[in-house]
């Protein structure tokens, strides 16, 4: 509210100068109304006027804001969005809202529009107007996600059948590349660290032999405490959804084919909503005739620092689990020394994480709230029956978050106190913990394995990767991260992968994205899961996506198993 009257006083003090220095009488200019845009076609969604309601689920993922102005000759058009907090000009008809799109949310909106001649302010125009009051959230989303076609199998796998394509009955499948077997490079110390997050059995250890066979358990099986699903989460706790999807992806590398789950980020949340996330996923639907088989959102834009409220993105993740997708959360945490966003990291600013874990101090107080915040949220999915591959504390290695360049004891200690009070304190059984370093850009970078926790504490391990189009083949070992992550013996990913740059857009060159899964096969076959980052790195923004999605190695929707199968909360 506060940035609307800074900019309506903003709009007001330009039509009082525009008054002042006038010298001809006033010209007859005015804005006479609003259309809803849709910004990649041009076409008219909707007129906007006061007391509408639109439906979010009725949005495209790009929309922008015309004004209709009539009478003289004007010169630029002023805007002014509450949710934008800043006066935006455009100075050349058809009048739209400059600058980057718009992104609609659910909630209340009022909108301004003054048009301007070489010498006076004309007649602005106000509205008011809601998005998504006409249905829930969670319809609205689920209405967007039945744009793209289910191509999940609708039969439940029976136990010992062929979870996916390619593998008859799911058992004795012949074991992967030489050399990429389950139990090769398992730590020395797995098992030997009594100080794990719960006091009972041997969480978090690789199976020593390779896992070459896997089916969901019943119901019944479940019930009876009987299952040939191993418990390899490091939370013993955990529910058989959980463990079935951590025994799901060591099972992963023993196979010929169908190995790779191909993902593609969703939305960050700042500059971008549910509606693009679900647009990434269409536009590679359309160009290759497969969907993703995990997606994923980032905390940062709804946590208590800013929406306070998970509806969009929980909803969003729900619906794609249950067409038997995997989903990831990240959280760019905000500063909770000042406040700050993720990116206050500057020297000046205290950020000693050893910090965050003394009592009694008021920036431990903050750290908590923020905590039981994301946690609230984490328990909505948990309270639906979702699994989430959680990927806190991203990039550790690198230079530009909070939590970069800590000691790391401190950071380990950091790591593992989430890791208690979300598993111990407040019960969420249904998170996969993802170790998630950046590639280093030389050998003085902070190796892949200096902030590593242990291996009761991490049940995935994988790369963050930007690197320029034209680096052939990618370089995830040049300072040997890749080959220290594979000595922990966990199923490892590619969390985060961009083809840059990025900031070309629209005239950027692209990026070949059959590249990826040759490199994978070729260089780096202990991968079993990517995840395409969004906006201009996203699978369906470069060249060759079919040759990617269609590729023998790769898991896509249709080929996950039937998650459902298994009962929620066991």
């Amino acid at each position: 509210m506060i940035r609307a009257i800074k900019a309506l006083a903003l709009i007001v003090f330009l039509m009082i100068v525009a008054g002042c220095t006038s010298t001809q009488p006033a010209t007859t200019v005015e804005v006479t109304g609003f259309s809803l845009l849709n910004t990649e076609t041009g076409e008219v969604i909707t007129t906007l006027n006061t007391n509408d309601t639109i439906a979010f689920g009725d949005l495209p993922a790009s929309v922008t804001i015309r004004a209709d102005v009539a009478g003289g000759d004007p010169l630029y058009v002023a805007f002014a969005l509450d949710t934008i907090g800043e006066l935006r000009f455009d100075r050349e008809a058809p009048f739209d809202l400059p600058g980057t799109e718009w992104v609609p949310q659910p909630g209340s909106y009022t909108l301004t529009a003054t048009p301007y001649t070489e010498t006076d302010a004309g007649v602005p125009l106000a509205v008011q107007f809601e998005i998504g009051t006409a249905t829930t959230v969670e319809e609205d989303i689920a209405a967007l996600l039945a744009q793209i076609p289910a191509d999940t199998p609708t039969a439940t796998p029976q136990p010992g059948s062929s979870e996916g394509s390619g593998t008859p009955g799911g058992i004795a499948t012949p074991g992967g590349n030489e050399g990429e077997q389950a139990g090769e490079g398992q730590s020395e110390a797995a098992g030997a660290n009594p100080d794990r997050p719960v006091p009972q059995g041997e969480p978090g250890v690789p199976p020593s032999d390779p896992l070459t066979s896997f089916s969901l358990p019943t119901a019944a099986e479940i019930e009876g405490g009987v299952t040939r699903i191993p418990r390899l989460s490091i939370n013993p706790n955990a529910n058989w959804r959980t463990q079935a999807t951590v025994a799901y992806f060591y099972y992963l590398r023993t196979r010929d084919n169908n190995r790779v789950i191909a993902g593609q980020f969703g939305s960050y949340g700042e500059g971008a909503g549910v509606p693009h996330a679900v647009d990434r996923i269409t536009k590679i639907h359309q160009q290759t005739g497969k969907v993703p088989a995990l997606t994923g959102m980032d905390y940062h834009n709804w946590d208590i620092a800013n929406a306070n409220n998970y509806n969009q993105p929980n909803a969003y993740l729900r619906e794609f689990y249950n067409r038997n997708g995997l989903v990831t959360v990240s959280w760019h945490a905000p500063n909770p020394w000042t406040g700050g966003p993720s990116t206050d990291h500057q020297s000046g600013n205290p950020r000693d994480v050893s910090d965050l874990l003394q009592e009694g101090t008021q920036v431990h107080q903050r750290w908590m709230l923020l905590l039981d915040d994301v946690a609230d949220g984490l328990q909505q999915l948990e309270d639906q029956g979702v699994v989430v591959i959680w990927r806190p504390f991203h990039e550790m290695n690198g230079g530009w978050f909070w939590w970069h360049e800590q000691e790391p004891d401190d950071f380990v200690a950091l790591w593992r106190h989430m890791v208690r009070y979300f598993t111990v304190e407040r019960g969420l059984n249904n998170l996969i913990w993802a170790y998630s370093p950046n590639t280093n850009n030389n050998q003085w970078n902070r190796g892949s394995m200096h902030y590593y926790p242990g291996d009761q504490w991490v049940d995935l391990v994988g790369l963050d990767h930007y690197r320029p189009l034209d680096e052939d083949p990618i370089l995830l070992d040049e300072f040997n991260e890749y080959s220290d992550l594979k000595t922990t013996g966990k199923p490892m990913a590619l969390f985060e992968f961009g083809p840059s740059p990025a900031n070309s857009w629209p005239d950027r060159p692209t990026y070949d994205y059959s590249r990826l899964i040759r490199d994978i096969r070729n260089l780096y076959p202990r991968i079993v899961m990517f995840q395409a980052w969004e906006w201009h790195w996203a699978i369906g923004e470069h060249a060759n996506a079919s040759g990617l999605m269609n590729d023998p190695w790769i898991v896509t929707l249709d080929e996950m198993p039937n998650w459902q199968q298994i009962p929620a909360g066991d």
